[in-house]
């Protein structure tokens, strides 16, 4: 059994990994999500409906012009992104949504298993797409995974023949072990069930490296209840 594979996934589960992490987006680069809803450690500034950091504001505070998601090849979007109008049904989906309830479930083919419950502290952020009727969720993928609005805009569901490289170090041995892997999505949906609550499945499979020259493939399954912070 791959030892690193249990450490990495308790991490990237836990909430510290490359999919379920604080967002560090430079300020006025997010539009606000219904309600005037922000990721974490964000506020909605009233002047011009964007997130900036908490105790920073629009004229007053440090930004960068870049609005990338952390993380090389993070998605982002600037002066030329497609910006939603007041009645854009994508803002609906855009906030941090937090797990209250579910399961997940990965296996490897080394052995390694991971089987537990979907806690507060397992979370995606939704943005804006950078086309119209399109959204990006950060779970299980930096960069983010195209979405695209369905059945009557309650739905968002991954686009085809996507992959995601997400990578996880394990500090916890000596020398510390990084593994990547390589993420598709079979399946992946977001359905709304009401202004600030929703529900996500997903399927996710693909191959694994590691710097301990192990590798192979891993299955990993979600579904579960979120709600907007």
């Amino acid at each position: 059994m791959r030892a690193t594979w249990l450490a990495v996934m308790a991490i990237v589960l836990g909430g510290i990994g490359s999919c379920t992490y604080a967002p560090d987006f430079a300020n006025d680069k997010l539009v606000c999500g219904q309600g005037g809803t922000c990721p974490k450690g964000y506020t909605c500034a009233t002047s011009d409906n964007k997130c900036w950091k908490t105790g920073e504001t629009p004229g007053g505070g440090t930004g960068g012009s870049d609005g990338g998601a952390p993380g090389t090849g993070g998605a982002h979007m600037d002066a030329g992104s497609d910006v939603p109008t007041s009645n854009d049904p994508r803002t609906g989906f855009v906030g941090t949504w937090t797990f209250t309830g579910g399961t997940l479930n990965g296996t490897c083919t080394d052995g390694s298993v991971v089987q537990r419950p979907l806690t507060s502290t397992d979370y995606m952020l939704i943005t804006l797409g950078t086309t119209a009727s399109t959204v990006l969720a950060q779970y299980y993928c930096q960069a983010g995974w195209t979405m695209q609005l369905s059945s009557g805009n309650t739905m968002a569901v991954a686009t085809s023949n996507q992959t995601c490289i997400q990578r996880t170090t394990d500090n916890t041995v000596n020398p510390p072990i990084t593994t990547s892997y390589t993420w598709s999505a079979v399946t992946f949906s977001f359905t709304k069930t009401g202004a600030n609550t929703g529900m996500s499945t997903g399927h996710l499979m693909g191959p694994f490296a590691a710097s301990d020259n192990t590798s192979g493939s891993c299955d990993l399954s979600f579904t579960g209840p979120l709600t907007r912070n």
